[in-house]
């Protein structure tokens, strides 16, 4: 076993994504959206999906928001203001279907530079489930798109 900064496991993750790099983390700081776009940025995929609890957590992301907006080909809003309704907690990095980062990091100043935060980099078949997971997520929220 490898420890890995999380730094490190997403910028591995995005430099392995060829169709789809998904970042589904439900928190996210100006910081946060500056590493998001960074890694849209890296990878070769086309389709760079950015899924989030609450897609006001941008507004206060000033410039960074435009970045993660402008490099992002979706940002999905699971759950917004109306947090009475089912929220997600999850965080995970999927590229394509071959490798995932499944952990406790969220899109934050604190989780890129001070937390000790714990994942697991997974590869093989057992990443077809968090693709299923992630799939399904994407699919319920389709309506819940936000431009970018």
């Amino acid at each position: 076993m490898t420890l890995t900064p999380t730094t490190d496991a997403f910028q591995h993750l995005a430099t392995l994504a060829r169709q789809r790099l998904t970042i589904m983390i439900p928190f996210v700081d100006r910081v946060g959206a500056e590493w998001a776009a960074d890694l849209f940025g890296t990878t070769v995929a086309p389709e760079r999906v950015l899924v989030i609890r609450d897609a006001a957590q941008l507004v206060g992301c000033g410039r960074a928001a435009a970045r993660v907006r402008a490099s992002a080909t979706r940002i999905i809003d699971y759950g917004g203001s109306d947090l009475a309704e089912e929220t997600f907690h999850a965080k995970i990095v999927l590229a394509d279907g071959i490798a995932a980062y499944v952990g406790s990091a969220n899109l934050l100043r604190r989780s890129k530079a001070d937390n000790l935060e714990c994942g697991m980099l997974v590869e093989g078949p057992a990443v077809h489930a968090v693709k299923v997971l992630v799939d399904a997520v994407i699919k319920m929220t389709e309506h819940n798109m936000v431009e970018g």
